[in-house]
């Protein structure tokens, strides 16, 4: 039973009901836990008073207000900009990666669109400044916003936004980085005795007049194989049947596969010892020097063509048909070299 008076208990028990909305408790929180509440409240203002102290005087302020206001005149300097608005509402990427939340990533991405201000300012710089460049324009915003509507980090894109408006390249990314191959596999056939000569000159010939690449990371990893004149071979081969500058990987194995079988049923080559002393089994092919590109090509062309309609034929029927490919590009007989 309580000795206040009606009314005053009334306002007590009012008073106390505000402060829990304030605090933010349950409504149903007992005075311990609203006490609770109010120490954690008064030790968190304390830290944060340290903490203001700490971050003024890192910046070299002794007052927080002029800390602040020097921070808030950075903000009021970012380029006041009309941005798309596709930024202005978090990408999917963001929102639904593993412990995504919408109401988070709206918060965070205030902080993204100032980089992204800074951006279009540069743009919109550049563009005023050489009216020429309006393409090149079109293309880096066209850019950004692909970027954005595909990121999953937001600082990751901030980080991609603040090279671009420091026009800072960083290290350059070996698996988007593309170099012509030509001297390379010039390079490695020129050491290699195992391969017909006319046809490495050929397929050498073909990349350097189209301009075949392969990106940094391929080339090195090429660098690494035990056989990389077969890896060339099969690389430029590729790129020679399918009309590419640019083999994909799956690609190259596919035709790898075909040039193997296609040249057996041809019969170009000898099984010949591979002259291992530690291996006194192993064997290699040991190919007939006069093999060309349009041969080769023929015969791929013929067992993919063979492969791709299924054809019950026998290995007797395919060999015929992978031979008649190859003699009907001179209207002779055609490569032999097998006993």
């Amino acid at each position: 039973m309580s000795l206040l008076p009606e009314p005053e208990l009334q306002a007590v028990e009012a008073w106390f009901s505000d402060l829990k909305d304030a605090l933010g408790v349950s409504r149903n929180a007992d005075r311990g836990r609203v006490l609770a509440s109010v120490k954690k409240l008064v030790a968190d203002n304390d830290t944060y008073d340290q903490e203001k102290r700490v971050v003024a005087a890192a910046c070299g302020y002794k007052r927080w207000g002029d800390c602040y206001a020097w921070a808030n005149s950075k903000l009021e300097a970012t380029p006041e900009v009309e941005l798309p608005e596709v930024f202005s509402k978090p990408p999917n990427g963001v929102v639904f990666r593993p412990g995504g939340d919408y109401d988070k990533a709206q918060k965070r991405l205030v902080k993204t669109r100032l980089r992204l201000k800074e951006v279009w300012a540069e743009v919109e710089a550049e563009l005023a400044a050489d009216p020429t460049c309006a393409d090149w324009a079109a293309e880096q915003k066209e850019f950004f916003v692909r970027e954005f509507e595909a990121t999953t980090d937001f600082d990751e894109f901030d980080q991609t936004c603040l090279a671009f408006v420091r026009n800072y390249e960083g290290e350059e990314d070996p698996t988007k980085a593309w170099v012509e191959v030509a001297d390379e596999a010039a390079a490695v056939f020129e050491r290699n005795y195992d391969l017909p000569p006319g046809l490495t000159a050929e397929l050498v010939t073909y990349a350097e007049e189209v301009g075949v690449e392969a990106t940094k990371k391929g080339l090195g990893e090429a660098r690494q194989l035990n056989y990389p004149a077969g890896y060339w071979l099969n690389y430029l081969l590729t790129a020679y049947l399918n009309e590419t500058k640019r083999p994909e990987r799956e690609e190259v194995w596919e035709v790898s596969d075909l040039f193997l079988r296609a040249t057996e049923l041809w019969g170009c080559y000898k099984v010949v010892s591979a002259n291992d002393p530690d291996h006194p089994s192993f064997t290699k092919r040991d190919y007939d020097p006069t093999v060309t590109l349009a041969q080769v090509a023929a015969a791929v062309k013929k067992l993919a063509y063979l492969k791709d309609k299924d054809l019950t034929g026998t290995t007797e029927d395919w060999t015929e048909e992978v031979k008649a490919a190859v003699a009907a590009l001179n209207g002779e007989k055609g490569v032999t070299a097998t006993a």
